[in-house]
């Protein structure tokens, strides 16, 4: 295969750039580069626009400031007096605090808050919590409250026992005393429940105590009553009758005790008698000073009869007086033991009439003891009754007295930590976030921008959509007159600019264009057709400019207005004569063609007037007739039909030696290219490449950096345009 011919075929899989390839799955810096030179002023534009917007609706907005006031949930017991309060103090944990943010929002505190503000705005130094209100001003009042409400928001700091209530308002005073207000309202609101608790608990005992006192003494009565009825008076615990029973019991083991001892004395002198002793041994003898001095008595006696009796012998007389005096101490001794013995008698008979007394008496106590004792159980339900009123009574009256000493040592379980000063800048907006974020924003919106218009593109681009989506080569680009220009101002028709300004950018694309074909083909003579896939593409202004620069180059140039429904290029030429149709009929070339005097190109036009319905006719003609037209003319350029729509189109292209198809730059559908190609390559047609038209080269890389236009600044000397 040689050179021309590879070069009119479409690209083989081997040429082609590898879709899959590793660095294709993300962009390269270069291409987003070129994406985003490429659109730029849409870029700038969205930012302009952006930031526009932004500064103005910031400057409409209206302010907000904030103010924060710290509550610090902090039980602090008093330890003045050791007494329980009736409202326990907080035990602070996470759950209770969580509890107390819910209830900085109810609106009960809310209702107070707003009494105090409006009380502050009325000018009293007290609002009237108490007052009653018509069901208009609780309507009011409600609304208002819920209105503070949303213009708060309280929430916990962190892990700590720090509850922050924040106030947002237009107004930096009243966002101020939104704030503080919650704060000392939650304090005072917690004082005020506890020392209302405290004062209801206080009345409540009193009344509660006196009625208690009432039943305590009523209890006392009846059981007094019932004792005295009963006989149970008692004293150091024990009853009248238990205390003679007692008292009793013991003087009976006392007088037992005693006869029986005073039994045993007579008994013992009983028998010291009946052994036949004259009772001398007797203890209570022995004991009695009386019969110690008889008995020494008897013994000087009998010792001095003893004494006469054995110096005189038995019949002196003073013997006798001995005997005598010896014989009356005897009688004396035993007179007095007999004396001692009728004693002992009557002390046992003394004795034991006591105990007869004392059990008698014993036996009377235990009577009445028994009659008690069936009266006790009356007795202790009555006392029970008694003792249960008279503990309930002193429970009250103790708890009475620590209620009223706790009174005055009420504080709250939470106090104000910092109050809010009138805050200076507003939180909203935030102008330095805006002048920070504003721009950033802008910049994302017009980056957002380009990728989105870049996404959205449907048309055919760059040289390397042609080649790796189309499949085919890339013949070059046709700019757009007015993009070629810059500044200046142009009121020419594009075929005729490229009159006056040979040595333009917009010229040069076409002797590129030409020079592409050619070589392509390395024919001296050639016949190239110019078609499209859809209209209005470009196609006719190509194949005009073609065949005027190439007819100012030197060359023997025709143009064939191949075009049967448009007759693009008889009309851009202003043509009037029907030269193909007449060519076609015999009459000869030279002088059915039209020479254009300012390039001197040959023109076989096709006005529109002449349409008369044999287009397919005419298109088979032209195509056998294109062998005789080359060997009059070096270059001919075929106009003809989009290819997709009209059918006559694809017979003058296959006829031609090379065939360019025009794709309108960034607007025809990749998909309608593609159908083309597929046509004209089913057709064996000998299609060129692409050539984009109307590129707008102002846009960077407008048809990719590997394009000529990729460079366009640095050739700007080269042309004049």
């Amino acid at each position: 295969m040689n050179v021309a011919t590879q070069a009119m075929e479409p690209l083989s899989e081997v040429d082609r750039p590898s879709r899959f390839s590793f660095k294709q799955l993300l962009p390269s810096p270069e291409h987003l580069w070129v994406v985003f030179r490429r659109n730029l002023r849409l870029f700038i534009g969205v930012v302009a626009v952006s930031l526009a917007l932004i500064l103005l609706r910031v400057a409409t907005l209206t302010p907000s400031y904030s103010a924060t006031a710290s509550v610090l949930l902090q039980p602090r017991p008093s330890q003045i007096i050791n007494v329980r309060s009736v409202v326990p103090d907080m035990a602070v944990n996470s759950d209770v605090v969580d509890t107390e943010v819910r209830m900085l929002t109810s609106m009960t505190l809310a209702r107070r808050v707003y009494d105090v503000l409006n009380a502050r705005k009325l000018g009293v130094r007290v609002p009237r919590f108490d007052r009653k209100l018509s069901a208009e001003e609780i309507k009011v009042r409600d609304e208002a409250a819920q209105g503070l409400l949303e213009m708060i928001s309280v929430r916990r700091s962190g892990l700590t026992f720090v509850i922050d209530i924040t106030a947002y308002s237009a107004d930096p005073q009243k966002a101020a005393d939104i704030a503080n207000t919650f704060a000392r309202e939650y304090v005072n609101e917690q004082m005020r429940d506890k020392v209302d608790a405290t004062s209801s608990a206080r009345r409540w005992l009193g009344t509660r105590m006196n009625q208690l006192r009432a039943d305590a003494a009523l209890a006392d009565a009846k059981l007094q009553r019932f004792k005295i009825a009963n006989g149970l008076m008692s004293a150091n615990g024990a009853t009248m009758a238990e205390q003679e029973t007692s008292s009793l019991n013991q003087q009976i083991a006392s007088a037992r005790a005693e006869l029986a001892e005073k039994q045993g004395r007579l008994a013992a002198a009983r028998a010291q008698i009946q052994i036949g002793g004259a009772g001398a041994d007797v203890a209570q003898a022995l004991d009695s000073g009386t019969i110690t001095s008889l008995r020494q008595r008897e013994a000087d006696a009998s010792r001095r009869l003893a004494e006469m009796t054995s110096k005189y012998g038995m019949l002196h007389p003073d013997i006798r007086d001995a005997r005598n005096e010896l014989n009356d101490a005897k009688a004396q001794i035993q007179s007095e033991i007999n004396r001692i013995i009728s004693r002992l008698q009557a002390e046992v008979a003394t004795a034991s009439s006591r105990l007869n007394s004392l059990t008698a008496s014993q036996e009377r106590a235990q009577l009445a003891l028994a009659s008690n004792g069936r009266a006790q159980v009356g007795l202790l339900e009555l006392q029970r009754t008694a003792d249960a009123a008279r503990q309930i009574y002193e429970v009250f009256l103790s708890r009475s007295k620590e209620t009223a000493a706790q009174e005055g040592l009420q504080h709250a379980d939470a106090r104000v930590s910092a109050l809010s000063s009138i805050p200076e800048n507003p939180i909203f907006p935030n102008n330095k976030l805006v002048l920070l974020f504003a721009p950033l924003g802008a910049l994302a919106l017009g980056g957002s921008a380009v990728l989105l218009a870049e996404y959205l593109q449907v048309g055919v681009r760059t040289k390397s959509q042609v080649e790796e989506r189309l499949g085919i080569r890339y013949a070059g680009a046709i700019p757009d007159l007015a993009s070629t220009l810059g500044r200046q101002r142009n009121s020419q028709a594009p075929q005729d600019y490229i009159l006056d300004h040979q040595q333009s950018t917009f010229a040069e694309a076409f002797r590129s264009l030409k020079a592409y074909v050619q070589l392509s083909r390395r024919e001296p003579k050639l016949a190239v057709a110019i078609t499209s896939a859809l209209p209005r593409e470009g196609k006719t202004t190509t194949a005009v400019c073609l065949a005027r620069v190439a007819a100012l180059g030197g060359a023997k140039v025709l143009l064939v207005d191949c075009d049967f429904r448009r007759h693009g290029s008889s009309s851009l030429l202003g043509l009037e004569r029907n030269a193909l149709s007449d060519f076609l009929n015999g009459m000869p070339l030279e002088e059915a063609v039209h020479m254009d005097e300012p390039t001197g190109l040959a023109v076989l036009g096709n006005p529109a007037s002449s349409q008369d319905g044999g287009e397919q006719v005419i298109s088979d003609q032209i195509a056998s007739l294109i062998p005789m037209l080359k060997s009059e003319y070096d270059f001919i350029v075929i106009d003809t039909a989009p290819v997709l729509g009209i059918a006559d189109a694809r017979a003058i292209a296959v006829a031609a030696d090379a065939v360019l198809l025009a794709v309108q730059w960034g607007k025809t559908p990749p998909s309608a290219a593609e159908a083309a190609i597929e046509i004209l390559n089913d057709a064996r047609a000998r299609l060129a490449g692409v050539a984009l038209t109307r590129v707008d080269i102002t846009k960077y890389a407008s048809t990719g950096t590997e394009d000529v236009y990729g460079h366009q600044k640095r050739f700007a000397e080269y042309y004049r345009n």
